[in-house]
Parts: C-alpha cells; sequence; structure tokens
C-alpha cells in the first residue's frame, strides 16, 4: 500500500547509508527511522481510506452522469479516466489495508496458548503424517516394524555433487531468492515489515540486507564452535 504513494522512495532514499560499517546497527537504525517516517505517511495519506473511498466514488458518480448528458465531451471524459483511476487506487490500498491488519491480527491472537492454536497445530500435522507405505509387492504396511530402512534408498537420492553443492557457501543470490519466494500478502516480522516491504526497496536495502545476514551466520558459526569446546573441556577437564 505504502510503496504505492510518489513518496516512498523519497523516503527510503533519505534513511538508506551511504557506506556500510556496521550493518546490524544501521539495518536496525534505518528501520526504526521508517517506522516513523512511514507512520507520518500513513497517518497523512492513509488514515481516512473510509472517506475518501466515498469521495472519490461520489466524484466518480458526478462525472460518470455528466457523460449520460454529453458523451463526447473530451473534458468530461478525461476528468472521469482520472476519478476513476484515482478510485481504483484508493480501494486497492483499503483492500491491502484490511489484509494487512488481519495479518496483525494473528500475530497478536493466533499464537496465543489457546485451544485454536493446538488445533492448527494438530491439523497440520496431521495433513503431513505418513500412515502406511506400499512395498515392492505392491502390499500396504501400516506399522514401522514392517518397513525396512533401506526403503529410502530405493528413490531418488543426492547424488555426491549435489551434496558437494548444499555444502558451499550461500551467495547473494541465494540470499535474494529465498526473500523473493516469500508471498507479499504473509504475515510481517515482529517490527511490522513484510517480504513485499524488502522486495520493493531491495535496489536500496539489499546490499545491507546481504551483509547483515552474513553477519548472522558467521556469529552462529562462532557461537556454535565455542559451545562445543566449551561442552569439550567441562567433560574432559
Amino acid at each position: 500500500m505504502w510503496c504505492k504513494h510518489p513518496d516512498f522512495q523519497k523516503i527510503v532514499d533519505s534513511v538508506t547509508p551511504l557506506h556500510i560499517i556496521n550493518s546490524l546497527a544501521q539495518l536496525k537504525t534505518v528501520m526504526n527511522k521508517l517506522q516513523s517516517l512511514l507512520s507520518r505517511l500513513h497517518k497523512d495519506n492513509f488514515a481516512d481510506l473510509k472517506a475518501q473511498q466515498e469521495l472519490a466514488r461520489g466524484e466518480l458518480t458526478r462525472l460518470q452522469l455528466l457523460l449520460q448528458d454529453d458523451p463526447l465531451n473530451s473534458t468530461t471524459i478525461h476528468e472521469e479516466k482520472e476519478a476513476r483511476n484515482k478510485y481504483i487506487s484508493i480501494l486497492s490500498s483499503s483492500m491491502a489495508l484490511m489484509k494487512q491488519q488481519c495479518k496483525m491480527e494473528w500475530i497478536s491472537y493466533g499464537d496465543d496458548n489457546t485451544r485454536a492454536f493446538f488445533a492448527r497445530a494438530k491439523q497440520r500435522k496431521l495433513a503431513s503424517y505418513i500412515y502406511q507405505i506400499k512395498d515392492d509387492k505392491g502390499d500396504l504396511n501400516t506399522t514401522r516394524q514392517k518397513i525396512d530402512t533401506d526403503v529410502v534408498y530405493q528413490g531418488p537420492t543426492l547424488s555426491r555433487d549435489q551434496q558437494v553443492h548444499l555444502c558451499q557457501d550461500f551467495t547473494d543470490l541465494d540470499i535474494k531468492d529465498a526473500l523473493y519466494s516469500i508471498p507479499n500478502i504473509k504475515s510481517p516480522g515482529p517490527d511490522g515489515f513484510s517480504s513485499g516491504f524488502f522486495k520493493h526497496t531491495w535496489h536500496k536495502l539489499g546490499t545491507l540486507v546481504y551483509v547483515c545476514v552474513y553477519v548472522c551466520m558467521y556469529i552462529y558459526m562462532y557461537v556454535y564452535i565455542y559451545v562445543h569446546i566449551y561442552i569439550y573441556m567441562y567433560i574432559y577437564t
């Protein structure tokens, strides 16, 4: 919704750092500044979408009635086209806002320790559960004791080159593909920014996101090694 506003890219440009020094701190600063600036943008342009929608529809109806009386008036035709585009834009923003509000409500209440949450978790578990498997003779087995573990190797498996490829370092393209694979309608993160926001600002914030992902991966790797060394020293010393 905000991404369609003409001032959106100017706001992003105003907070994007020219040089990356401390990526995690800079990204946090950018997100904090964007929250206040985009909140102001929302308040000035999208806070009263319902009223804007009614006014735009009334103006569009008025111009369409004028066209019925004088269908060849070029000025009225041009005004009606602009009013129709404006009404469609406001209506699209209203729909996007309602979808986003539904996602925010799920974040607030959907993960609560309620019956609805556990029912949904149980439903997802049952949907992916394997109840039976057919052997090479065509017989169906429903108990684990009758299933040979070698059955795994009868299906498609990774080749040696594919296994080596999985062990390679992540690239910028891998990070971008992972982000772009998330639909825009998915729930936003705790800060309120969805994948659609980063897609629309990738040309500005993409490099900063790359560096932050690499930093987090290296931090995790060092913590993982440190913990295992600590456990080893604790056990054997």
